[in-house]
């Protein structure tokens, strides 16, 4: 079964690229993590009020998947709409600040706002709520982005017909070191990012009739744009 990449966007180093085009880069130098993607999620002029009471790692995902264009996704049902996201350091951003609520004895004061961001998946979750899907989801925790095993996970996920349109990808964030790679993937062709220009960044890939197919190999290509 041949499934394609739809659309996908990279945010890292204070830079947004969407479908390999940089569409946004943080100009001022030293700019922490929250401040960047606040000034991101402005940029776009996103408008989610909860995305404000999120933790870092969950507001990484939620504007990488807002770039990802899900405007068509209302044609899946919500239980045939997945999520299959990886990272290294799980939700570690998260748990250092909880630990730090808890730590000092005269100031106890751990914090459920904080706490229930403890764990990785619950940025599916946030994400799950916004493009409501309740079909398969799933976080690994990997020491490197694995795009054989995501690969390989997802086409299972369709080849078993659990899911008709799937979130995939990298979602990094430890201290200020933060890293996105999203991209959505379907069976249908037609919703597909055309690569009409035939510009010389996506030469190398797989290509079927202008779209990009979901491989291994088409993967670390663009991780790489």
């Amino acid at each position: 079964m041949k499934t394609f990449i739809q659309h996908f966007v990279h945010i890292h180093a204070q830079k947004v690229l969407i479908d390999g085009v940089l569409r946004y880069e943080e100009t001022a130098t030293a700019l922490d993590f929250p401040a960047f993607i606040r000034n991101v999620y402005k940029h776009f002029e996103m408008q989610y009020p909860k995305f404000y009471k999120m933790d870092d790692l969950s507001k990484l995902a939620f504007v990488g998947a807002e770039l990802l264009n899900l405007k068509k996704s209302d044609v899946y049902k919500s239980e045939d709409k997945g999520i299959v996201l990886m990272n290294r350091s799980s939700s570690l951003y998260t748990d250092a600040l909880h630990q730090a609520s808890i730590a000092d004895k005269n100031n106890y004061f751990p914090s459920p706002a904080v706490f229930v961001y403890t764990l990785p998946n619950i940025a599916i979750g946030e994400l799950c709520i916004r493009h409501q899907i309740s079909g398969e989801n799933y976080f690994f925790v990997q020491e490197h982005f694995n795009p054989a095993m995501l690969t390989n996970y997802v086409s299972l996920l369709f080849r078993q017909k659990h899911i008709q349109q799937c979130i995939c990808g990298w979602v990094e964030l430890n201290a200020d070191n933060y890293e996105l790679f999203l991209y959505s993937v379907e069976q249908n062709s037609e919703n597909a990012v055309k690569i009409v220009d035939k510009s010389p960044i996506f030469a190398s890939l797989n290509l079927e009739v202008d779209h990009i197919l979901n491989d291994t190999d088409n993967i670390k290509k663009l991780y790489k744009l």
